[in-house]
């Protein structure tokens, strides 16, 4: 790899975890990730996109499979007059879902997607000020998520601010390799059909034939309702990343084919890492409406070419002097794509 120089950046304070697994995911609410053994925050300069050059980062499409996200420019239907709030739930899902849909598709060149789930985040940062806080479950928002349907894409937090959620302060990967796999098999009954080729192959190939299993990846598709001025998420350069200090764990995930209407879905959470001064952070600095980042959550083929990044970590730094700005306002979908080949 070539080295990496460093455009204008800012100062923000990346949250670095040890879990603690004391705290089963089975007594955690639902998507609860585990407390904290171990919480050290790190001084991180925070490069933005927008002043990043090709020694940094590609920023076409490719960039997804290089440093593991791109940003694209994407004009939805619901900028124009600020309709993110005025659709019903499964209006808004018809609307919104199908045009995530596409877009994923023309970038990535895969055959189809599924959208697996979506938030909106439209509070300010104020329970993870406690880096010992987990969701447990039981609680109202535990609640609130368990009565989504479990054989449709699950939208939370789009019918006011209060059911809103917050930004994220841990570096974390929604998916582990592992977790994009069980996600395939176990999350729906429409993403197991959408995925079944694959997870055919994979069978066979388990079984010993020399089979190609196509490949299959996830992604979140991410952007502000309103133009970014506090907790913009920022995300990792995959190359820049030691494996070694990528953690881990479970939590809990509503299933329509499972027995007991959940499986554990595995993500990672981004240990304290020993050399910080080496992993390379990006956001995108004032980012608005139509400008969508998408960053990678678990791909196939990075187990077969480690030319190929698995995931970018990412979170909300914390950035001094953003106290007291509007709080953010974003939605996130996180969908799953099939190749056919």
């Amino acid at each position: 790899m070539g080295s990496i120089g460093n455009p204008p950046s800012q100062k923000g304070f990346i949250r670095f975890t040890v879990p603690d697994n004391s705290i089963p995911p089975e007594e955690r609410g639902l998507f609860g990730i585990p407390g904290n053994k171990l919480v050290k925050e790190e001084e991180i300069d925070v490069i933005d996109y927008r002043n990043a050059t090709d020694e940094n980062v590609v920023k076409e499409p490719q960039g997804l499979d290089v440093q593991g996200f791109t940003y694209v420019e994407h004009f939805s239907s619901l900028i124009e007059g600020d309709k993110w709030f005025e659709l019903e739930g499964e209006e808004f899902e018809k609307v919104y879902f199908e045009e995530v849909k596409e877009l994923i598709c023309k970038v990535t060149g895969a055959s189809r997607a599924v959208v697996n789930n979506s938030g909106f985040r439209r509070k300010p940062v104020a329970l993870q000020n406690d880096p010992n806080w987990v969701h447990m479950k039981g609680t109202e928002l535990d609640k609130m998520l368990c009565a989504l349907p479990r054989d449709r894409a699950l939208l939370a937090g789009h019918g006011s601010v209060d059911s809103s959620l917050e930004p994220l302060r841990g570096a974390h990967i929604d998916y582990s390799q592992k977790g994009l796999r069980d996600t395939a098999r176990y999350c729906r009954k429409d993403i197991y059909a959408a995925a079944k080729k694959a997870l055919d192959a994979e069978d066979r190939l388990a079984a010993g034939e020399q089979v190609k299993v196509p490949r299959y990846a996830a992604y979140s598709v991410w952007r502000p309702t309103k133009t970014v001025k506090r907790d913009g998420l920022a995300v990792s350069d995959w190359r820049c990343l030691d494996e070694s200090e990528i953690e881990p764990f479970s939590y809990r995930s509503p299933s329509n084919v499972t027995e007991s209407g959940e499986f554990f879905r595995e993500g990672s959470m981004l240990l304290p890492p020993k050399k910080p001064e080496q992993q390379k952070w990006y956001t995108m600095t004032g980012q608005q409406p139509h400008e969508v980042l998408i960053l990678k959550l678990g791909d196939t083929a990075a187990d077969a070419d480690p030319g190929i990044a698995k995931a970018a970590a990412h979170c909300a730094p914390r950035i001094e002097g953003q106290e007291n700005e509007e709080a953010r306002s974003s939605v996130e979908c996180r969908v799953l794509v099939f190749w056919d080949e």
